[in-house]
């Protein structure tokens, strides 16, 4: 296997001039190198460490290590792109960002349909972030939160095995029905806080919740996602700064920069998913987004979700409803169940629906005119 892949090393020498590389010392930190790219270890940080230190001895940039890790690969028989992936038939793209895709794929052996998430290890960084992400989610076997089944890693790239979200994201569902009707939001938003919950009771901190990051299943049932900004809290912890997320989704306090409480950030995103949900757009806008004076509540919305609502985005993190809270309200609570359907839109625009609407102030008072 060694002299194989020493052959696909010499080509690539014999091209590449820049490598300045004699006969005496480049062989033994090539089979160094080979073998950490025969066998991918699951200590990500190691090994881009390792790696990071091999390429500097050899005095190559990336792109032409990125080039000699490809050919020892070659030399092994294994696909560069996926190594390491070889019980999975990779498919179709359905999502990509800017750091990383998700593509469709069946399991060889069991025939099942998974997603698998292609992180890019661009630096240490983002080995260790993947690594983060990985250790989270495997504390978690809970119905209304993803499941992970496998993470493999390579130098440049790390996968993630996930059961496949049939439904797509809750943004899309709300969007292809302008809003929901309150049964069905009510719903979902149950599952989204039992979900919350178990991530609570391990002391983790999401993050980053948002439409796009609640996946359904073929059921229409809720799985929360994308653990990547979720930090998990030392037993000593309970003020951190928060990085990163979504700003239209962001508590104040984490907007503002200051040491705030992550469970009842997580909260408060919460409730502008309700929000979205119910009114079919977003509570805040503009470059403040939740810094914004006030915020606007459509007639249309019972009293009972009114004050939910309002609980949950309360500006001060102390007199913020906590999930208990969330749980012993009247309109949470409500045991008329209906089944998942369309949510009857009407044609009225947003500016017609703020005529008849409630206006909340930064007090959590609700001023009707």
């Amino acid at each position: 296997i060694c002299d194989s892949a020493m052959e696909n090393v010499d080509a690539l020498l014999e091209r590449n001039r820049r490598l300045h590389m004699t006969q005496r010392n480049w062989r033994p930190i090539l089979v160094a190198a080979l073998l950490v790219a025969a066998k991918p270890r699951k200590d990500v940080a190691w090994k881009v460490a390792f790696e990071n230190r091999l390429q500097a001895a050899l005095g190559l940039r990336s792109s032409a290590f990125e080039q000699l890790e490809q050919m020892m690969l070659a030399g092994l028989g294994q696909d560069p792109q996926a190594a390491g992936l070889r019980d999975y038939t990779l498919g179709t793209t359905i999502g990509e960002g800017s750091f990383a895709k998700v593509k469709l794929a069946t399991c060889i052996s069991t025939d099942e349909t998974v997603a698998v998430k292609i992180l890019h290890n661009r630096s240490w960084h983002d080995a260790r972030k993947a690594r983060n992400e990985a250790q989270i989610l495997k504390r978690f076997w809970h119905p209304h939160i993803v499941k992970m089944h496998d993470m493999i890693s390579t130098r440049s790239r790390t996968f993630f095995i996930f059961e496949y979200a049939c439904g797509g994201d809750l943004f899309d569902y709300v969007e292809k029905r302008d809003r929901l009707e309150e049964p069905e939001a009510r719903r979902f938003f149950r599952q989204i806080i039992a979900g919350l919950e178990q991530v609570h009771a391990a002391k983790v901190a999401h993050g980053d919740l948002k439409l796009e990051n609640i996946l359904l299943d073929e059921r229409r049932n809720v799985m929360i996602a994308d653990f990547g900004l979720s930090r998990k809290l030392r037993f000593w912890e309970t003020r951190i700064r928060t990085r990163g997320g979504s700003p239209e989704f962001a508590a104040p306090e984490a907007l503002q920069g200051r040491r705030c409480v992550p469970y009842a950030c997580d909260i408060w995103s919460c409730g502008v998913i309700l929000y979205n949900m119910i009114c079919g757009f977003h509570p805040f806008e503009g470059p403040d987004y939740s810094l914004a004076a006030s915020y606007e509540i459509p007639s249309f919305i019972s009293w009972d979700a009114v004050d939910l609502i309002t609980g949950i985005l309360e500006v001060a993190p102390r007199s913020r409803f906590s999930i208990a809270q969330v749980r012993a309200n009247a309109w949470y609570r409500q045991i008329e169940e209906s089944s998942p359907k369309d949510a009857k839109t009407g044609h009225a625009g947003r500016s017609s629906l703020m005529r008849n609407a409630w206006r909340v102030d930064r007090s959590g008072d609700v001023l009707t005119y």
